[in-house]
């Protein structure tokens, strides 16, 4: 894989890990921008660059959310209405 192609796998990793974060496409493009610039500059350090692109991806999006004082999800950060969720399935209602 020649470095255009290794830039575009990295940029989109990044890319879609900001998006799901920001839910904007300009952020996510600035996020996604800013993460693969600190990978080539850090590159030889690097093992795995696919785990390294998500995880700086992911805090850059979660800075930039709190610096524009957004709210921002995850899995781990999902608030969620517990009177709205059933304990267990009534199999005789379907």
């Amino acid at each position: 894989m020649n470095k255009e192609q290794e830039y575009n796998k990295l940029w989109h990793q990044a890319y879609g890990v900001a998006m799901y974060i920001l839910h904007n496409t300009t952020d996510a493009e600035d996020v996604a921008q800013t993460t693969t610039i600190k990978y080539y500059l850090k590159e030889d350090e690097i093992e795995n660059s696919s785990a390294w692109i998500k995880k700086v991806a992911k805090h850059e999006a979660i800075k930039l959310a709190k610096k524009q004082n957004k709210t921002y999800s995850l899995d781990t950060d999902l608030l969620v209405d517990q009177k709205n969720i059933p304990t267990a399935v009534d199999l005789d209602k379907y």
